[in-house]
């Protein structure tokens, strides 16, 4: 598989996640968080199956953009019900939140390392095989041991998610493209500006909305416009940092 290929079954994760998972925390609140994270996880199921059985660059792909569509139902609604849990005593929730802030950079260590256990000692699809049994495990669960959550009324802005989507697959698409045709080609260029353009109008979307999907207000709070800024860089440095020692290492 050429090197563009292998970037699109890491980057295509990474946007149907990150595009998504406002979308994923609206329709905790609107439908519940059990429901929603239930949903996730027979979506990020079926998806690691899919992806293990593939046998063309383009199947993989698409079954790890759905992998990436469980993950952003998943994620936010797990939030949600880690609130509901320990929400009623500070010391506990403090707990709690620490063990989901250190449960994304730990898993992601050890999968590194873990993952490529399973290559040399199986093969490279049981990284998404091994998926499974947690996948039913968590299925078989997770309607009985968690509450529902609380619900409000509301509306999914599917514009705002679609537009925010498209804004980074075309963002990704004109990066990944640009050392084989160039930087400063017409392909690069058009991307780059269709992308920028889409990410205004989203923005443009969300401040018009009564409901949106991110209430642009909170960029005016100076420690989290700071803490956005310091993990915008955080992921710029460790995403690729992850995708080519991999390659460096094989």
């Amino acid at each position: 598989m050429r090197c563009g290929a292998l970037s699109w079954v890491f980057n295509a994760y990474v946007i149907a996640f990150g595009g998504l998972l406002l979308v994923g925390g609206k329709l905790a609140d609107i439908f519940g968080a059990r429901r929603i994270f239930i949903a996730g996880f027979w979506i990020l199921t079926a998806a690691s199956l899919a992806a293990g059985l593939a046998n063309t660059p383009t199947l993989e792909i698409v079954a790890r953009a759905a992998q990436g569509v469980g993950a952003a139902f998943i994620a936010p609604s797990a939030l949600t019900l880690l609130m509901t849990l320990f929400g009623h005593d500070k010391r506990e929730l403090a707990k709690a939140m620490a063990f989901y802030g250190a449960a994304a950079p730990a898993g992601g260590t050890a999968g590194v390392f873990l993952g490529g256990v399973l290559t040399e000692w199986l093969d490279w699809p049981w990284v998404f095989y091994v998926n499974l049994p947690i996948g039913i495990a968590v299925l078989a669960v997770a309607g009985r041991l968690l509450p529902d959550g609380a619900r409000r009324p509301g509306k999914v802005d599917v514009v705002g998610g679609l537009t925010i989507t498209a804004a980074l697959s075309l963002g990704v698409l004109a990066i990944v493209r640009a050392p084989e045709i160039g930087w400063a080609s017409t392909g690069t260029l058009v991307s780059a500006a269709v992308a920028l353009g889409l990410f205004g109008l989203f923005l443009g979307i969300q401040a018009r909305r009564s409901d949106p999907l991110l209430p642009l207000s909170i960029f005016r709070t100076p420690d989290l416009a700071a803490g956005n800024i310091v993990m915008a860089l955080l992921g710029a440095a460790w995403v690729p940092m992850w995708f080519f020692v991999n390659l460096y290492l094989q």
